[in-house]
């Protein structure tokens, strides 16, 4: 590390007030930084004078001032950075060294001598980075040895925001998530267990951390399949399904796989009154509509099954719910399109007479406030679908839910003519309304061309995918759900094999061609 002198090698003179003081007679922009250097706010003068520079480079007061009092700033920061080191607060060191350096990077920039050796700063620096990441490395290997394991691998981890590559960081956090999975599976937190020896492999201990994280997935999705937690279960099997060496788990994967499906079966709804859009089924367009947003948002598990087939599927576990629903109004209006006389005020430029022999623009001799006429034309169309949907369990009859459902659908289109003047039509276009005439924007937003409202059918499947959705909703929070699994008192898990120097294959038979043909296992854990 660079010593105190070499780095800043005008102290003294900074520190002498009467010399500041002393100094005076320049121009207003040296004076007023002045006045701010002389209560201490060395950047900020120095920050003043910049900015003056950058207007006038050949600026003889900002100049003399930086000169002066520039590098006072930088003596400030490294006074702070100096007690921050030697408190051992090496963030907060690394910090302002950083901010002495910056400064005095920008006043070489404007040729200004910053009082320091720059590049021996900056080194100075990194050796404080260095000892921070020390500092650090070696909390974390004492939280590692009183088996504080999260707070090892935090600390770890901050001396690898540093230094990326320091020592064995890596390896260290990967231990570190595997003994906090030993801890916690000696704890009976199965969960959290599992957990750290997912970080663990992420961290490179993949062997020892595959061999546990498997066999207690296994024991945990099986504890859970005995006690109806399907779904928890079979997303632990399927995650171990290639690497677990267990030779009955294809079995216990078909039996989670089967236990968590749901069926669903979806009746058409019934039309119970009669009214307007006689001539459309309705009730269809909304069963398929329901029918649909439950597939689009059903998990993996729940299964469509068709009314017309159902009574000849087999009812899998008993998990198959039946929904049926009710329409008991269609409410619908599509009245006469209305046109109403509009009339807006508007601001005509006209040509503007030469004042003092200048062709120039007064509001007072160039406007005309005018009166600008137009039709406007709003047609509309409503649907209302009111009903109900309800999800039971057919074997039992038991009601598991009912929604009332009520959806409202308008379509509003509002056209308007072009606008007129005294009668006339105003242009449109570039020299047109908005330019001459200065009309309110949000009227000329309003189209001047004729839109078709939808046909009868269109606005009927708008609405139903509406009500679907909040049927759906209703319908899927009751059946496509599993509640929170119950975590075991204990688990019976065996020993994995964790180390494939455990396992030692013989040489093949002399009359043999090929891999070898049997192993012999080592040092089998108890």
């Amino acid at each position: 590390r660079p010593p105190r002198s070499t780095l800043f090698p005008y102290t003294t003179l900074f520190r002498s007030a009467g010399l500041m003081l002393g100094l005076a007679g320049c121009a207003t922009t040296y004076s007023r930084g002045r006045k701010i250097a002389e209560q201490g706010r060395f950047e900020e003068a120095s920050r003043y004078w910049m900015a003056a520079l950058d207007e006038d480079e050949l600026a003889n007061g900002p100049r003399k001032g930086l000169d002066q009092y520039g590098s006072s700033a930088v003596w400030v920061y490294m006074e702070i950075a100096e007690e921050h080191e030697a408190e051992q607060r090496f963030e907060q060191a690394i910090a302002t060294y950083g901010q002495a350096l910056s400064m005095a990077n920008d006043l070489a920039a404007y040729d200004v001598d910053p009082g320091l050796d720059r590049i021996e700063l900056d080194a100075l620096i990194v050796d404080i980075e260095d000892r921070l990441t020390a500092y650090r490395y070696d909390q974390g290997v004492a939280a590692a040895e009183r088996r504080e394991f999260d707070a090892a691998i935090v600390w770890w981890d901050q001396a690898r925001e540093l230094r990326a590559n320091y020592s064995d960081t890596t390896s260290r956090i990967g231990l570190a998530h595997l003994e906090a999975g030993h801890d916690a599976l000696a704890a009976r937190q199965y969960p959290d267990a599992l957990d750290q020896w997912s970080q663990a492999m992420t961290w490179g201990q993949v062997d020892e951390a595959r061999a546990w994280y498997d066999v207690t997935a296994v024991a945990l999705g099986r504890h859970y399949l005995s006690n109806g937690a399907c779904r928890s279960a079979f997303e632990l099997f399927d995650g171990v399904r290639t690497t677990a060496n267990d030779a009955s788990l294809g079995e216990s994967i078909a039996l989670a796989e089967d236990c968590a499906r749901v069926e669903v079966v979806v009746s058409p709804f019934e039309r119970t009154a009669g009214g307007p859009l006689a001539e459309l089924d309705v009730a269809t367009v909304v069963t398929d509509a329901v029918t649909e947003s439950i597939r689009a948002n059903a998990s993996r598990y729940l299964r469509i099954v068709d009314p017309v087939l159902a009574g000849d599927m087999p009812n899998t576990f008993g998990h198959r719910f039946a929904v049926r629903g009710r329409l008991t109004q269609v409410q619908y209006e599509r009245p006469e399109a209305v046109t109403v006389a509009m009339a807006t005020d508007g601001t005509r430029k006209i040509s503007c007479p030469p004042l003092d022999g200048y062709g120039d623009y007064s509001e007072e001799l160039c406007d005309e406030t005018v009166t600008l006429t137009a039709d406007l034309t709003t047609a509309e169309v409503r649907l209302g679908l009111i009903g109900s949907v309800r999800v039971s369990d057919p074997r039992t009859g038991e009601l598991m839910t009912t929604r009332s459902l009520d959806q409202r659908t308008q379509e509003t289109i509002r056209t308007r003519s072009a606008f007129r003047l005294d009668g006339a039509r105003v242009a449109t276009g570039e020299t047109g309304t908005q330019a001459i005439y200065a009309v309110d924007p949000n009227l000329l937003s309003i189209s001047t061309t004729s839109a078709t409202l939808p046909d009868d059918a269109t606005l009927v499947r708008g609405a139903g995918t509406g009500l679907a959705q909040s049927a759906a909703e209703a319908i899927l929070a009751v059946i496509d759900v599993e509640p929170e699994p119950s975590q075991p008192r204990g688990l019976d898990i065996p020993t994995p094999m964790t180390d494939a120097s455990q396992i030692e294959f013989g040489d093949p038979e002399p009359t043999e061609e090929g891999a070898p043909t049997r192993a012999v296992i080592r040092n089998r854990p108890e």
